[in-house]
């Protein structure tokens, strides 16, 4: 799997940037936090980062949010 690792989002261009913080900042509003997931679901995760990659011939990165108020 290809993977376009940024070490920190200093490093991602800046229109992935602007809608990073746009994300960070609805989810804060809304009581989510990053999710605590297994090894198994983040693999998951990145298959379907993979697969959604491929297809649409772009970079993909998911990202899974829980509610903290249940």
């Amino acid at each position: 799997m290809e993977t376009m690792g940024y070490r920190s989002a200093a490093e991602m261009p800046s229109n992935c940037r602007s809608q990073m913080d746009a994300m960070e900042n609805t989810v804060r509003a809304e009581d989510f936090c990053v999710a605590d997931l297994t090894g198994n679901t983040c693999s998951q995760i990145q298959d379907m980062e993979s697969k959604l990659s491929r297809d649409l011939g772009k970079k993909i990165s998911l990202v899974a949010y829980e509610d903290r108020s249940r």
